[in-house]
């Protein structure tokens, strides 16, 4: 008992020295009762233990274990009781006990709270908005819809471009297709920013320039803000066909 008592106050004292909290430590596993992403946490908690481990030179089973309940918590230690109660188990067997209750636990109604409070904010482009949706379902369980499904519906109700919105709803584009399309969308929805503001059209143009002649098909552009872009699009399909005559 007490070379286990000199383990754990040495053991402390270089996760001090570490400058690791044990308490924080837990904290990760659980917080507050919310299970939210917490297979990735008991990962990253579980890497740090086995790295001070590691470099404390505790490779003897026995102390493992009794490192492990010192530094994991009453919570925790609460769960490895009702997981573990046969009282021969070694390190190796509660490690593994863990990795099946904590690695696949999800609070579902929160992730898809989570997911569905999701939109594309100001300062962000729709391909950051897509990896943030990504991100977010990584904790999703999705039964009746696939994650495509859902991926897409979230991208229809919570991009800012009222042009994509459109389109998504016309056609069910899957979300590697709207990666695509969103790096082109986000320039010309700059470039009709900058437009508007006048900080295009007044650079100087050369002396051969001639602008080709397009005209905008009234009730054809969904999104008064983009009134140029439906201009732009127009002009250089016109510009093409008359070069292609030529040809």
């Amino acid at each position: 008992m007490e070379r286990n008592r000199v383990l754990t106050k040495n053991t402390r004292l270089r996760m001090k020295q570490a400058k690791v909290d044990p308490i924080s430590l837990t904290q990760k596993i659980i917080h507050d009762n919310v299970e939210c992403g917490i297979g990735l946490r008991w990962q990253e908690w579980l890497g740090d233990f086995e790295d001070l481990m590691k470099g404390s030179q505790v490779v003897d089973p026995f102390q493992q274990l009794i490192t492990l309940q010192n530094l994991i918590g009453k919570d925790v230690v609460q769960i490895i009781m009702e997981l573990t109660p046969d009282v021969t188990s070694l390190y190796q067997d509660i490690r593994e006990a863990l990795n099946r209750k904590f690695l696949h636990k999800r609070h579902i109604d929160y992730e898809h709270y989570t997911f569905n409070l999701a939109f594309q904010e100001k300062n962000k482009s729709m391909g950051e908005f897509i990896s943030h949706l990504k991100r977010l379902a990584r904790y999703c369980a999705f039964d009746i819809f696939t994650a495509e499904d859902v991926h897409r519906l979230r991208i229809i109700e919570g991009c800012q471009s009222e042009s994509l919105h459109w389109q998504h709803l016309k056609k069910s584009y899957s979300v590697n297709k709207t990666e695509e399309m969103t790096s082109v969308n986000d320039q010309v929805e700059e470039l009709a920013r900058k437009m508007e503001a006048g900080k295009v059209g007044n650079e100087k143009r050369p002396s051969d320039f001639k602008p080709a002649r397009g005209r905008l098909i009234p009730g054809r552009c969904l999104n008064p803000k983009i009134t140029h872009i439906g201009l732009i699009i127009v002009a250089v399909s016109s510009r093409s066909t008359r070069e292609g005559n030529v040809n």
